[in-house]
């Protein structure tokens, strides 16, 4: 199974079934006619490579590539991609890989830049060596691997072969702070409950406090880079953002899913194609594109996303260039949000300065939490009973 949707705005539980691929449509045309369009970030999920309809689904993420490519604008530049396998342990099919990068790079304008990210996840116990050297002429620059490597060499070749930059993802506290001392790699991604309100008290400050000694940055829910790496500098530089995938180095993307399950934000509109692999296949052979449900963003849903993008990526809201922007009282129209934040005051996870809110380091560990405190559908926060206010 692929794993869940991470934190967005509008929650994908928002979403509804009826008109997505005209609306997704529609959206995608309005986007084209920005004065400055925006960037794309296109997001491949790809079905199983195990299952005996594999070869078929290949071909139907070529046409979903094709119906999709002919409604963009041609001058519209690729900036983030990323291909992700279904299950883990799932092979890497090269000739797979190398058809589809093909593919993309003739129906897409993707950006030279070398900061752009091209990346593609793999299973380290599956991936041979000349797999992995296949990577870059077909035109990645990054790699996640699903698992730490139990192979040194395996990241010290992937970097040979002209990877820029290698993302791991731990299982836990402890084999990240392993992986961190032993391996190196420019990325963390930590799976599980080190990042959220089912953590123990401590736990995720003291990973994040072990993981800064071996020169990590913290960058919120689970996610760790080093100083040198693009989101690191995108972090400090006020231009990370958290999108339908995580953490992204580039700021305003439309971002585009392609595959069974995938998420699209284009401009003001929220989408996701169909999780049933059956669904998805039966859209994609009657020449329609697998938005199976979706949400145009109202005027609260589009102040409160950006409330919470400065949340997760700057760690404050600011509160006159809200007012400013949306028009509004700030205090006043979040008066029940700042009411569910009152707990974390207390406890010094964040401080009111009034023309801001941050969130001190004594709430990074909570910063999911502090998020939901401005999601009315998320209920009340839940804080460690155990921590008491630092002074």
């Amino acid at each position: 199974m692929y794993r869940a949707v991470p934190d967005i705005y509008p929650p994908i539980s928002r979403l509804h079934s009826g008109s997505g691929e005209s609306e997704l449509r529609s959206a995608i045309g309005i986007s084209n006619d920005d004065p400055i369009p925006r960037r794309l970030a296109l997001a491949l999920r790809i079905p199983d490579a195990r299952d005996p309809e594999f070869n078929g689904d290949m071909a139907r993420v070529h046409r979903e590539v094709d119906l999709v490519s002919r409604l963009i604008d041609r001058d519209r530049e690729v900036v983030e991609l990323h291909v992700e396998f279904n299950a883990v342990g799932g092979q890497l099919h090269m000739e797979s890989v190398r058809d589809l990068s093909e593919a993309l790079r003739h129906q897409f304008h993707f950006s030279p830049d070398p900061a752009s990210e091209y990346s593609i996840t793999v299973d380290p116990r599956t991936i041979l060596p000349e797999q992995l050297e296949s990577l870059a002429p077909y035109g990645f620059n990054r790699i996640v691997f699903q698992e730490i490597p139990v192979e040194p060499a395996m990241v010290r070749f992937a970097r040979a072969c002209g990877m820029r930059s290698i993302c791991i993802v731990a299982a836990g506290a402890e084999e990240a702070i392993e992986c961190a001392q032993r391996l190196r790699p420019e990325r963390l991604t930590i799976e599980g409950p080190v990042g959220d309100a089912r953590a123990l008290p401590g736990q995720p400050h003291d990973l994040a406090n072990c993981l800064q000694v071996a020169e990590y940055l913290h960058l919120g829910l689970g996610h760790y880079a080093l100083p040198h790496d693009d989101l690191a500098t995108a972090f400090t530089g006020f231009k990370l953002e958290y999108g339908p995938r995580g953490f992204m180095a580039h700021a305003e993307c439309d971002v585009i899913g392609l595959g069974p399950g995938s998420i699209s934000r284009v401009g003001g509109y929220l989408s996701q194609n169909s999780e049933s692999c059956a669904a998805w296949r039966l859209e994609i052979d009657t020449g329609r594109l697998s938005a199976h449900r979706g949400l145009w963003l109202t005027c609260d849903d589009e102040l409160r996303a950006e409330l919470m993008q400065q949340l997760l990526c700057r760690r404050e809201i600011g509160i006159r260039e809200l007012e400013q922007h949306y028009a509004i009282d700030f205090r006043s129209y979040f008066a029940a949000d700042l009411s569910r934040l009152a707990p974390c005051l207390r406890l010094g996870m964040v401080r009111d300065s009034g023309d801001r809110i941050a969130v001190c380091s004594r709430g990074w560990p909570w910063l999911r939490n502090i998020a939901q405190c401005f999601d009315p559908g998320a209920g009340d926060g839940r804080w460690p009973q155990e921590a008491s206010p630092r002074h």
